[in-house]
């Protein structure tokens, strides 16, 4: 993978939360005051600042054609959903502009759905329903994602193989109910469609650090673009209670990326660096995410904690990883400030020194 692989996975991630982006300025953690220090020492690269679910552990050279599902006539399950589509006639004139067009470099492009999610409507419709994109929340397959039309058709599929799972919807008794479908062979898939009427129900209160929203269909769940969490409200992370924010920070030291919120956790090893930086003169893996890096941070601790005489929280961010998906973990709060755009161009280059 190169670096425009990352960079175009990254570009097509930021609108998961910009997209309905309130800015959640109330409740709001402030992190301007806080300067030099360190948890411990650590290092990092430039970051993508939203979390992506529009990257895949799968190869991007991934060949529809090969895909063995349910077979008709001879037909492969993807030639059975294309032949579906096309007789349709909407798949050229999509009004919410929503389908994919490719192949293009091996891949498909889904234009982005117009999002008009309301996340104070308590109610589960037709208007609700294809009013955003639902992105699967599968550590394996985040780039996955379901839309619903209108004219009572959903799809799913991704950027690498197009759409591989096409039926009809319908609402009875506030829950949505799949039918008449077709999908190629995957462990979700199976899990997700293992009846006739699959029947999903939309939680108004998750425990997600990300979003207040999911959509469950057999415990596979979707999340809607465009429901971020709210500043102040609870969420649950790996058992550990925390509080969702949304703030964009710089690290004002190097500091370690752990997969707990104590000092006592496993270190991440930020990978992206090698494929920003490998070409530095003192090019070496560093342990920690390094000073001058961006990240955009989902939730923190409920407690302050004292290390090495600093006070702060401890926060829940990610970073990009070299297959195009993030790694996600703590960091303690002593050495923020907020971000600034003016100086972007200032930050890459504090991430750079670090490799001369």
């Amino acid at each position: 993978m190169n670096l425009r692989t990352v960079i175009i996975a990254v570009t097509a991630v930021t609108f998961l939360l910009s997209s309905c982006n309130k800015n959640n300025s109330s409740g709001s953690e402030s992190l301007a005051e806080k300067s030099h220090g360190r948890e411990e020492t650590n290092d990092s690269s430039e970051n993508v600042n939203a979390l992506s679910f529009d990257n895949n552990n799968e190869s991007a050279a991934y060949n529809k054609t090969s895909i063995e599902g349910n077979k008709e006539q001879g037909k492969t399950t993807i030639q059975i959903i294309e032949e579906r589509i096309k007789a349709i006639g909407y798949q050229s004139d999509d009004p919410l502009k929503t389908n994919y067009t490719g192949p293009y470099d091996g891949w498909y492009t889904w234009h982005t759905r117009e999002n008009n999610y309301d996340i104070n409507d308590k109610t589960l419709s037709k208007e609700k329903l294809v009013s955003t994109l639902w992105l699967l929340d599968d550590e394996l397959n985040k780039s996955y994602r379901l839309l619903f039309y209108s004219d009572d058709y959903f799809k799913m599929g991704s950027h690498y193989v197009g759409v591989d799972a096409f039926g009809k919807y319908k609402i009875e008794d506030g829950k949505v109910i799949l039918y008449d479908y077709d999908h190629v062979q995957r462990d979700f898939y199976d899990k997700m469609f293992s009846s006739e009427e699959v029947i999903g129900e939309l939680k108004f209160e998750s425990d997600s650090f990300l979003v207040d929203n999911e959509l469950l269909f057999n415990g596979v769940r979707f999340i809607p673009n465009g429901c971020p969490k709210l500043d102040g409200s609870h969420a649950l992370i790996d058992g550990i209670n925390a509080i969702a924010v949304n703030l964009k920070v710089v690290l004002t030291d190097n500091v370690k990326f752990r997969t707990e919120p104590n000092t006592n956790s496993k270190t991440i090893v930020p990978e992206i660096y090698e494929e920003i930086f490998h070409n530095e003169p003192n090019w070496r893996m560093p342990d920690c995410l390094v000073k001058g890096e961006v990240l955009t941070l989902y939730a923190r601790t409920e407690n302050l904690e004292t290390i090495d005489g600093e006070t702060a929280y401890w926060y829940y961010t990610g970073m990009p990883t070299i297959a195009s998906y993030y790694d996600f973990g703590w960091i303690f709060g002593a050495w923020l400030e907020d971000y600034d755009e003016t100086k972007k161009d200032e930050y890459f280059e504090m991430r750079r020194k670090y490799f001369e």
